[in-house]
């Protein structure tokens, strides 16, 4: 059977950075997203007796459709698909083929819309009929940030235990607030180190189990922030979250630097528009790109400002949006 998802990319307003349990992909701290429907993943897989063996192609931004030869990122791919395989009963090979909207690999969660769009894809293709809840815990097993992008709008991750307590559910649909997420591009390019190397480093810094004592009180205040609409201390949380993470990649051994001339010209950018009570508040994820959060009535404004820097290649204009789900448009 050949079914397509299509799933969005998240922002993370808290981040998960470093692994409790690098095998299930089990964080330290919940974490609280919300999704993106501009920039987002398609992707189509069948299985059929006839297929020699797994095969994956996907056509990243801008670029024409090609086989992936990065033998790491491929085999995540494939062992996702082998545990579909192993749930439904099935020996079958599977065909993948993919597609993104944006640029990947440059901290825009490229592999949380992937892996969120091949599971459902996967399961639905597989004969599979799984709950939201069983589609982000398998999610979770591809790429830890992948479990956010299943459900709809403003999400949580509970950071759970176990394999079974660790998902992610919806907290607000899309509707619930006019927030924009306006990623503004300074580099398209493959950063130098990836998320799974941050990851792996962050408790080599010596601040990791300092912002772990933080992380619980930001936790409930985001939710706080959340549930009366505060837009200002939901800013303020966004941006100390960020420079928290970005503390910890930067102390880490080796350092990891993602921000570039760019990232600073438009944080210094931001602070300058705020004296003007223009509200913009940033965060990045591991990347130098930014991700502007603001109000539906500042985010033509603020676009108009940002696009005027000359470090900036683009702005991905987002809403919240429904989590991956199942489309009839086929890819092959």
């Amino acid at each position: 059977m050949k079914q397509t998802a299509i799933a969005p990319a998240n922002i993370a307003f808290l981040k998960y950075w470093g692994k409790k349990d690098e095998r299930l992909n089990l964080p330290w701290t919940d974490t609280i997203s919300m999704t993106m429907d501009r920039c987002t993943t398609k992707t189509t897989v069948s299985f059929d007796s006839s297929y020699k063996e797994d095969t994956l192609s996907v056509s990243f931004y801008n670029q024409q459709k090609s086989e992936v030869r990065d033998q790491k990122k491929k085999q995540k791919v494939f062992d996702l698909i082998s545990r579909i395989r192993t749930m439904a009963g099935i020996s079958s090979h599977a065909r993948i083929v993919s597609e993104n909207s944006f640029p990947s690999d440059a901290g825009i969660a490229a592999s949380a819309s992937a892996f969120a769009a091949l599971t459902v894809a996967g399961a639905a293709a597989a004969g599979l009929h799984l709950t939201e809840r069983k589609l982000t815990l398998l999610a979770r097993l591809g790429s830890g940030s992948a479990c956010r992008s299943i459900p709809d709008g403003f999400v949580i991750w509970e950071k759970g235990v176990s394999h079974e307590t660790s998902y992610a559910k919806s907290l607000y649909p899309p509707s619930y607030w006019d927030l924009f997420d306006l990623v503004a591009v300074v580099d398209p390019g493959k950063k130098a180190f990836s998320s799974t190397e941050g990851h792996e480093y962050a408790p080599t810094s010596e601040f990791f189990k300092e912002r772990m004592k933080h992380l619980p009180k930001r936790v409930s205040l985001l939710k706080e922030a959340l549930k009366k609409k505060d837009f200002e201390l939901l800013g303020t949380l966004i941006e100390e979250e960020a420079k928290s993470m970005h503390a910890i990649a930067l102390s880490s051994q080796p350092p990891i630097v993602y921000w570039n001339d760019g990232t600073k010209q438009i944080i210094s950018c931001l602070l300058e528009l705020r004296k003007t009570h223009l509200l913009g508040y940033y965060t990045m994820d591991a990347g130098p790109n930014v991700h502007i959060i603001c109000q539906q009535k500042d985010a033509a404004t603020i676009t108009k400002y940002i696009e005027q820097l000359d470090q900036v290649q683009m702005v991905l204009t987002n809403r919240p949006c429904e989590g991956a789900r199942l489309i009839e448009e086929h890819l092959f």
